[in-house]
């Protein structure tokens, strides 16, 4: 190619504006779908106020989100106590330990891993019981979050 043709692709082509700026993602929540952007507010007396509070707290919700899913007839499941948290905790934190020692020995010894796959099972059916204790005889899908 000469020299000529180079100078007139290069005329040829726009030139790109350069702010100085890099173009990044920012990060943090991802916007809803469905933004709470309506506002309610409602009249009621100073005990109707710390019922309704103590029962937000009760359930470790907000007083909003309590009466929220109170109107759209959801399941508000009873808090857990710290002791049920440590369990739930602690048989998830065991039942992940175990997947991977299972996915570590599954090809060494068929046998070990059957047991470990066991116990995995074990973990995750008391989990599930904890959470059936807690939220009823309703799906995984529809908890009321």
């Amino acid at each position: 190619m000469t020299n000529t043709k180079i100078m007139r692709q290069e005329k040829d082509r726009p030139e790109e504006i350069n702010t100085g700026k890099k173009k990044y993602n920012k990060g943090g929540r991802p916007k809803s779908e469905e933004p709470r952007t309506k506002r309610i507010d409602v009249r009621c007396s100073y005990f109707e106020q710390l019922a309704l509070q103590s029962k937000a707290d009760e359930a470790k919700l907000p007083l909003s989100e309590y009466l929220r899913r109170c109107g759209l007839d959801k399941i508000i499941p009873p808090a857990l106590t710290a002791e049920e948290l440590q369990v739930y905790t602690d048989l998830k934190r065991y039942a992940t330990n175990f997947v991977q020692i299972a996915n570590y020995i599954k090809y060494k010894d068929p046998r070990l891993f059957a047991e470990v796959k066991d116990l995995v099972k074990l973990f995750n059916d008391e989990l599930t019981y904890i959470k059936s204790k807690r939220y009823g005889k309703q799906s995984n899908s529809d908890q009321g979050q």
